[in-house]
């Protein structure tokens, strides 16, 4: 049996561990800022090796990162990136749907680094997932983003859903600290 085709408990004992972690930090978030940051802190590990959580509206774009083993240098290089400029995550925005990408072929739908090189190369992505954050009202303000690289599994549809559900708790925090 091969890594694609393991069992699926672990998967979900995972899954929901991280969602668990997840629904944590929407709830105690105090500012958007915290938010961003404990959720991308809240994913990256087992269920992901990089996390990028993007925020828009209320301000300038806001874009946290974090990541498994990551570099603190390229961590603060896609911070600065907009999700406007990654066709993977803006599409997903756009049309306020989830998407996967498993395996990642096109090495420039993550973006692309100011060094001009793709963002795919830099974090080493083997699969992607992106679950876009909606309001209550429907409108998108951000996306999730995770990434896995290496030998690790592709990201898979029950993780995707997973994803969906943190993107929506995210989202109705975001509308509680908005109303602030």
């Amino acid at each position: 049996m091969n890594q694609e085709q393991a069992a699926p408990a672990p998967v979900w004992a995972l899954a929901v561990d991280t969602l668990a972690r997840a629904s944590a930090v929407a709830a105690a978030a105090t500012g958007e800022e915290d938010l961003r940051l404990g959720t991308a802190g809240a994913l990256a590990g087992p269920f992901a090796d990089w996390v990028f959580v993007d925020l828009t509206g209320a301000g300038q774009p806001r874009r946290a990162v974090a990541a498994r083993q990551g570099s603190p240098v390229l961590s603060r290089a896609l911070t600065a990136l907009r999700l406007t400029d990654a066709p993977l995550i803006s599409a997903a925005v756009r049309r306020r749907t989830p998407l996967i990408e498993a395996p990642v072929r096109d090495r420039w739908l993550l973006g692309r680094m100011p060094d001009g090189k793709p963002v795919a190369g830099a974090v080493g992505a083997r699969s992607a997932a992106v679950g876009p954050i909606v309001t209550a009202d429907g409108s998108a303000c951000g996306a999730i983003t995770i990434v896995r690289t290496g030998a690790k599994p592709y990201v898979r549809f029950v993780e995707l859903g997973f994803l969906c559900h943190i993107a929506e708790l995210t989202g109705v925090a975001v509308k509680r600290l908005r109303r602030r």
